[in-house]
């Protein structure tokens, strides 16, 4: 009859916040999760091995500090292998780049 009634709000506010907000709460994109690359020997000496999760063999590798600039790029890695010796002791993010996919993995050079 027009009174606030809190027991009948209490029940049915979760009803109503489904009904009013479900066609956009099913419409937000979640963003999908990369597959990864696995490196190894991790630590590395001079040559890092690496492959992703799903075993691509990567158009173009690149290899970042980890403030962020390239200090290595190598195009069509045959064996999965690159050579890190000439590297500073520090850590390194491994990007794998395979058409529009990109896998990321991270690796330390002693």
């Amino acid at each position: 009859g027009g009174q606030h009634n809190e027991k009948l709000w209490r029940e049915a506010v979760e009803e109503a916040y489904l009904w009013l907000f479900d066609p956009y709460a099913n419409s937000i994109a979640e963003p999908l999760k990369q597959p990864g690359i696995s490196c190894f020997p991790n630590p590395v000496d001079d040559v890092l091995s690496f492959r992703s999760e799903r075993k691509i063999i990567f158009d173009t590798v690149l290899i970042f500090d980890i403030r962020g600039g390239l200090v290595k790029s190598l195009k069509k890695p045959g064996q999965n292998k690159i050579d890190v010796s000439k590297l500073l002791p520090g850590t390194y993010i491994i990007k794998g780049c395979y058409g529009v996919l990109i896998n990321e993995g991270t690796f330390i050079k002693r």
